[in-house]
């Protein structure tokens, strides 16, 4: 390991210095908890992040976090672009003749990896999601689309403008760039421009969600506009703030950050119009902002200012609960939806419909939103409102969320009086379009009375907030996916038994195969149904050794549990799965490779039967980074060890499922390494997902 990466390392390690700032809220729950300030020697000025760590550049020269120079250029750099896998960053630089294009490794100091030549004519650049590609705008009207392996054009087609700013959605289903006044938003794989926004003044910054869901745009006078990326209509009407040079939106999708007047920071709540939060610096050259994450998913706010970089760990903002519960909502109506496997068809038809359906996702919701609300009563002010004698209707007012409306004959409200004589129970919540708790159900019982009054607004139209038409799949397609499961834990259970007969497995060996139905919108805005099949396995400790991957092996030969589950694989994809096989139609694996933690001692030998990998995108949980593996280097951590045996299973599926070869197959690879030792922790697992299947 290179000195400059091990000093490089030394980025986790923060600095906290003494910094002054002021925040100005709407709630005093909201506070900075952790305000972190890596001093620089000079003032970053283009900035891009890779993960928990910021890169930038000023004049010539490009920096990591620490104030390491990483790069220099013979010409100022007016842009810079880390790959989201973070093993290499491109430099735009221009000398006001020209523009030139140059490629660096991330991780070692001054380690140009290729430069363009001086006809590519760069205007704008921008990565794809998985890092594969990169997208060069020129001076001519083209985008081109790169290998960032090969560095070869792949592609290319015309845009109506000279681009000055791209940025690519997490789902790469869209690149909006920048020209003037207008954001064009270009499907990359029709190439052509989905839609064109178009502003008033000249748009100074864009950022996509991270679910991409999502699309903020801020312009030179200062308007602010959040578009929905099924129609790109706006799901928030304009906001004005002057000054503003950079946008970004929390990974929650409920606030977006700006960076104004170069000293101000603003958090706006795109949901409602409440909890606005200003935090001044005193300090300028404020022009870049980002939420990231750390590898906790706490999420900081991060910006550039004078000599400084800055990292602020908010508290107190207000969770996003429709987009949570919507997900809680979803994740458990599939597992409701699913056919018990002792359930006949007759009674599965009966106990799933839409009726039946409906009535279930209502009691999630109530469910889900009781549990998320707490006991808001106790913690509210409340309040006797005005009383309509015409249809005896009692306003019962709370602080921190709606009223509600209570039938109270005219004759008992002479003993209400004092709140302090009423009992709130049975408590039943619900969430409203603007994101706030509601009651949608409580008994009200008046100690004076001795009366219990009811207020029932369950009939309300439950999720309607929510998209539940776009959320949900056809009842149709529920019930075929549901019976599918059975015939496919039918064919796992043939295999299992048959293998355990010739002692290839044991009875200690569990594998698990399930189906589900995920609502997407593609490219075009149409919905869709994307079909997700998961195959994995486990081994009873005591069994793995015999059953599974002997430390050091990463062959599918070597391992009886991998063999019999990839048998199960190749036999349902010769029958049930075969109708999903379409031509030209995308179907992405997943392949997750796992290993435990028994060091690697030297290196264990590559034959380079799959080939070399230089620079391979792959996830280590939820994050992207890149991974080598050739045959001279070979197997030295077990990283490299769990990502062969992916691999290995690829190079399976494309030689016993020869029927996939007619579709758009994108493998796509997972490492996962135990922090604990033994064979039980050595395994793999698949996922197919066929986009747009039915």
């Amino acid at each position: 390991m290179s000195t400059f990466y091990k000093i490089f390392i030394l980025m986790t390690i923060m600095t906290i210095s003494s910094i002054h700032y002021e925040v100005i809220a709407q709630s005093s729950h909201i506070k900075i908890i952790k305000d972190l300030n890596y001093r620089q020697r000079v003032t970053p000025i283009v900035l891009d992040n890779y993960l928990f760590s910021t890169f930038y550049s000023t004049g010539k020269h490009a920096y990591n976090l620490k104030g390491f120079e990483i790069a220099k250029t013979s010409d100022n750099i007016i842009d810079i672009k880390v790959s989201p896998s973070g093993g290499f960053y491109t430099l735009l630089t221009s000398n006001r003749k020209t523009n030139k294009l140059y490629i660096y490794d991330t991780w070692k100091a001054q380690k140009m990896i290729y430069k363009f030549d001086n006809k590519t004519n760069p205007s704008s650049i921008t990565y794809s999601a998985d890092s594969r590609f990169l997208y060069i705008a020129d001076k001519n009207g083209l985008m081109k689309k790169y290998d960032t392996k090969s560095h070869r054009i792949i592609d290319q087609w015309s845009i109506p403008a000279i681009i000055t700013k791209m940025e690519t959605s997490n789902n790469d289903y869209f690149i909006a760039a920048i020209a003037g006044n207008n954001v064009y938003i270009i499907n990359p794989e029709r190439k052509n421009i989905r839609t064109t926004l178009s502003f008033n003044s000249p748009v100074r910054d864009i950022a996509f969600a991270k679910d991409a869901s999502i699309l903020a745009t801020v312009t030179q006078n200062g308007d602010i506009d959040v578009f929905n990326t099924r129609d790109f209509k706006k799901s928030r009407q304009t906001i004005a703030r002057s000054g503003c040079t950079s946008i970004s939106i929390h990974p929650e999708n409920k606030y977006i950050a700006i960076a104004a007047d170069g000293n101000k920071i603003e958090l706006i709540n795109i949901i409602d119009n409440t909890g606005d939060i200003l935090i001044k610096e005193n300090a300028n050259h404020t022009n870049f902002i980002r939420f990231l994450q750390d590898a906790q998913k706490n999420t900081y706010l991060t910006f550039n200012a004078t000599n400084s970089i800055k990292y602020k760990l908010i508290q107190g903002l207000t969770p996003n609960y429709s987009k949570m519960l919507r997900e809680e909502v979803t994740a458990r109506m599939e597992e409701w939806s699913k056919m018990n496997p002792n359930e006949s068809q007759e009674e599965y038809l009966k106990r799933v419909n839409d009726e039946s359906r409906k009535k279930q996702i209502r009691l999630f919701e109530e469910e889900i939103a009781t549990r998320m609300a707490g006991n808001l009563i106790m913690q509210s002010n409340i309040s006797l409102g005005d009383y309509n004698p015409k249809n005896q209707i009692l306003t019962i007012e709370f602080d921190n969320m709606p009223p509600v409306y209570l039938t109270v004959p005219e004759k008992d409200m002479q003993n209400f009086m004092n709140v302090s004589d009423l009992e709130f129970q049975n408590a039943i919540y619900g969430v409203t379009p603007d994101d706030k708790f509601e009651l949608v159900y409580v008994d009200i019982y008046n100690r004076q009375t001795g009366k219990t009054y009811k207020f029932n607004n369950r009939d309300r139209h439950s999720l309607d907030f929510l998209h539940i038409s776009d959320d949900f799949v056809p009842i149709e397609l529920v019930q075929q996916t549901g019976m599918e499961e059975i015939k496919l834990t039918g064919i796992r259970n043939e295999i299992v038994k048959e293998a355990m007969q010739n002692q290839f497995i044991s009875d200690h060996t569990n594998i698990d195969v399930s189906t589900s139905l995920v609502t997407d919108i593609d490219a075009s805005g149409r919905k869709i149904t994307n079909y997700k099949i998961n195959f994995k396995y486990s081994v009873d400790a005591a069994f793995s050794t015999k059953d599974d991957f002997p430390a050091g092996k990463y062959d599918i030969k070597a391992s009886h549990a991998a063999n019999s589950m990839l048998k199960i694989i190749t036999e349902a994809f010769e029958n049930d799965f075969a109708q999903y096989i379409k031509q030209n139609k995308k179907v992405i694996i997943k392949i997750t490779g796992s290993a435990d933690a028994i060091p690697v001692t030297g290196s264990i030998a590559y034959n380079g039967i799959y080939g070399d990998y230089i620079n391979e995108p792959y996830t280590l949980g939820e994050d992207l980074s890149t991974i080598t593996v050739t045959k001279r280097g070979g197997i030295k951590d077990n990283k490299q060890l769990a990502f062969m045996r992916a691999i290995a299973v690829q190079n399976y599926i494309m030689s016993h499922i020869k029927s996939l070869d007619v579709m758009d197959t994108d493998y796509r690879y997972s490492v996962e390494v135990s922090e604990h030792k033994g064979s039980e922790y050595r395994r793999i697992k698949v996922e197919f997902t066929f986009i747009d299947a039915f």
